[in-house]
């Protein structure tokens, strides 16, 4: 549960957990594949977000965060 609620990255309005079920509901609600998402992660955790983000690396990383 402390990982869940971790800052995305520090001074971040959204927790790991927030950001993580609205980008996969997202996903999910458009119909878009498992692989598709971890481009994505990967894309914004080495590209986007300050380097210190704690972003889940693949969908599966995300998936057991929200079990």
């Amino acid at each position: 549960m402390e990982e869940a609620i971790k800052e995305l990255y520090r001074g971040s309005k959204c927790t790991k957990l927030i950001v993580t079920l609205l980008f996969m509901n997202l996903c999910t609600m458009h119909g878009i594949d498992n692989k598709f998402v971890d481009e994505f992660f990967t894309l914004l955790r080495l590209h986007l977000l300050l380097a210190d983000n704690c972003l889940p690396q693949n969908y599966y990383v995300g998936k057991t965060l929200t079990k």
